[in-house]
């Protein structure tokens, strides 16, 4: 019997269609397959480089690894783990070791940066960063599972107008995220999100004041200072560019003033970079602003014209010291390097010490003026009451809510004269205050002593971490970390607590005795650790 050809095609149609079927089956990348991995992106504003770790749901526990890229980014196989996940990026820079940490329910998208590390502690229960470092047991990472979602919410709740200031509603921890100056990378690039001493802390970078604090353990209840949210450099619209007048406000005004009164109009975006890699002023935080930034920066200081101000014309073919001094020095060194030979400011610039290697075009004439004339005019004038007095209140509005808040809401309210006159001798950001008279720091400790906070709670007091990262950076802190601060600085001083009678005084405490051993002749530390060492 003669057999059909159309029907034996059809028959070994659907025989190979089966075939296909069978060889497919348990392939990962079918559409709409469950992820097999964990992908996001550390950064801090800035990509971290570094090596994140990925913990299982397991017992004993399983781990996998992976370097980040460049631009922050990674890629984790969970294939045969239990979720959910504790993350963990580590990671070296010139301030030290640091650690942060994210927490993932299931494969997907997890990012890793300060919102996720505060979230985790919130939901691990742990007071502060020191001891998040401490070991992740299975115990822990079901504590933060039954937590870690309402932990974030609140805390997206809290954070709210910061988020809106950014036009941004990503989330943080599970949508997708680039490390590139812009939305949620920007907020990063200008707040610092920290957990210390049972509280989640928010300060703008630029100010140092406090945007948000509230209890790890009841976020909802925290306080938020909406009057310190930074100033969002945005784009012009359909301009395509970047607004360097904001950007200014935001990056710099609080140390150079005004952009209309600017100490540093004309200057040119190298000079700024100059400045920025030779941390000169601390203006090292600047470094993760792009090129582009830098020269909206410069753009908007050549095009501003500086406020008339009288000047004393010097006599024909004389250079005026004290002018150059003003234009060039005042800003970051006040009156304190008064009587400076015209040899040691040649070699500050030719050493580029604190970024001065800007100053190289200036001719040796002009550096003999600014040595033999380096005196700085007094401040200018502040108007007073019609009663005569200095006017203590808008002294402080000019020369000290840059760092320390507005009047009613100052974190000084009832400091001394003697204290103020005190941190302008010995906190090197007060020092360009120098010129500032008795008369003039006596009416600011008025002001101090009579303003009334106008927001209840205040802002908290500095905290460990505030002012520089712990370790500090300086010297070979960062080395030391394994040790307790107490061996090289005395009783009283830990990763959280200080010895408020010697700390921030100005005067380098150093254990007394064998240990450790530090000679400050030599600058060498001498002990059983490591033998002799130079700081």
């Amino acid at each position: 019997m003669r057999k059909n050809p159309i029907i034996l095609f059809m028959l070994w149609a659907t025989i190979l269609s089966f075939v296909i079927t069978g060889c497919g089956a348990g392939k990962t990348d079918a559409p709409g397959a469950a992820p097999q991995s964990v992908t996001g992106v550390a950064a801090t504003g800035a990509p971290i480089v570094g090596v994140v770790t990925l913990q299982a749901s397991s017992e004993p526990a399983q781990a996998r690894t992976a370097t980040t890229a460049v631009n922050g980014s990674f890629s984790l196989a969970v294939s045969g783990l239990n979720p959910p996940f504790i993350l963990t990026v580590e990671w070296t820079d010139g301030t030290g070791h640091h650690k942060m940490y994210s927490f993932a329910e299931q494969p997907g998208t997890t990012n890793i940066n300060p919102f996720s590390n505060a979230v985790f502690a919130a939901a691990a229960g742990i007071s502060d960063q020191v001891s998040l470092a401490g070991n992740l047991d299975p115990a822990l990472l079901r504590t933060v599972a039954s937590r870690h979602r309402a932990a974030m919410e609140n805390l997206r709740t809290a954070l709210a107008p910061l988020f809106a200031q950014y036009q941004t509603t990503s989330n943080p921890v599970s949508d997708r995220f680039e490390a590139d100056h812009t939305g949620l990378d920007a907020l990063f690039d200008d707040v610092k999100i920290f957990v210390n001493n049972g509280m989640i802390i928010v300060r703008n970078k630029r100010t140092s004041q406090v945007i948000f604090q509230g209890p790890i353990d009841n976020i909802a209840s925290g306080t938020f200072y909406n009057e310190n949210i930074p100033v969002v450099a945005v784009t012009g619209p359909g301009s395509g560019q970047i607004d360097g007048a904001a950007l200014y406000t935001n990056k710099c005004g609080s140390c150079h003033g005004a952009l209309a009164t600017s100490r540093k109009i004309g200057r040119t975006a190298a000079q700024i970079q100059a400045a920025i890699s030779a941390n000169a002023g601390g203006m090292g935080s600047l470094s993760t602003m792009d090129a582009a930034e830098l020269q909206a920066i410069a753009a908007a200081l050549g095009s501003t014209t500086p406020t008339s101000t009288p000047t004393s014309t010097p006599t024909q073919g004389a250079i005026d010291g004290a002018a150059l001094y003003t234009q060039y020095c005042n800003g970051c060194h006040g009156s304190g390097k008064k009587g400076s030979s015209a040899t040691s400011i040649q070699n500050a610039i030719n050493s580029n010490r604190g970024g001065m290697g800007s100053l190289s075009g200036l001719t040796s004439e002009q550096i003999q003026a600014i040595a033999t004339g380096s005196t700085v005019p007094a401040p200018t004038t502040t108007a007073t009451p019609a009663t005569g007095t200095i006017d203590g209140a808008a002294l402080y509005t000019q020369y000290c809510a840059g760092c320390h808040g507005s009047l009613a809401t100052s974190g000084h309210s009832g400091a001394t004269a003697s204290q103020i006159q005190t941190g302008i001798n010995t906190i090197s950001g007060m020092m360009p205050l120098s010129t500032l008279t008795s008369a003039q720091i006596d009416a600011i400790a008025a002001a101090l002593v009579s303003a009334t906070p106008t927001q209840t709670p205040t802002p908290a007091p500095t905290v460990c971490g505030s002012c520089h990262t712990i370790p500090p950076s300086s010297g070979h802190h960062s080395t030391h970390r394994s040790r307790s601060c107490a061996t090289c600085h005395g009783t009283g001083y830990s990763a959280t607590t200080v010895n408020a009678a010697t700390h921030n005084n100005g005067v380098k405490n150093i254990a007394s005795g064998s240990t450790p051993g530090w000679n400050p002749t030599t600058r060498s530390c001498s002990n059983s650790c490591h033998g002799t060492e130079r700081w």
